[in-house]
């Protein structure tokens, strides 16, 4: 009985804090911010545009949806997927329009060896001593390569250039001395 009394005083002579003053812990609560879950307790406090605190993106004033972005496809710089007849899928309709534009040139003969999504190498993997894993290598991806006029032509449909294609077109022509075109 002694510790059960010992218990019980020390409830009622202070509020049980465990870890946190009472005063804070309630005007954090009156602010919106919850308890006991660390950082993430900020994450769900209820600001314009946080999803975690019961409003939506698109109830949000001055924010966009990802599903209301320009272009209605929720992607990034507007582009839109497409895909041909034959089941191709091309990651815009720039990019298929490109594609159609080389076969029309593959069938009269201007160019030749037309392919697309070849990959080339930048950088190889590598493994840091303290890591678990090791690094991917670092790649180019490029939307079409074909030869034209016996030299080959490697070509990147693009409409908005992003820092990441920039560094990567710098670096086929730096490394690998290989020129990548830009049709827009």
């Amino acid at each position: 009985m002694g510790t059960t009394n010992q218990r019980q005083s020390r409830g009622n002579s202070a509020p049980r804090q465990a870890g946190h003053d009472a005063g804070v812990v309630a005007a954090l609560a009156a602010k919106g911010f919850g308890t006991g879950r660390g950082i993430r307790d900020t994450w769900a406090r209820p600001v314009a545009g946080n999803a975690g605190g019961g409003q939506g993106r698109a109830a949000a004033p001055g924010l966009q949806a990802a599903s209301q972005r320009a272009g209605g496809s929720g992607a990034k710089y507007g582009n839109k997927k497409a895909t041909t007849a034959e089941g191709l899928k091309f990651d815009s309709r720039a990019e298929l329009r490109r594609w159609n534009q080389l076969c029309l040139q593959l069938r009269a003969g201007g160019i030749s060896d037309l392919r697309r999504q070849v990959v080339y190498e930048l950088v190889p993997s590598v493994k840091f001593v303290d890591a678990n894993r090791a690094r991917p290598a670092i790649r180019y991806i490029a939307d079409f390569v074909y030869v034209e006029k016996g030299a080959e032509v490697i070509e990147d449909a693009k409409g908005v250039l992003t820092p990441e294609f920039k560094l990567k077109r710098h670096l086929m022509k730096a490394l690998l001395g290989l020129e990548v075109r830009l049709v827009k």
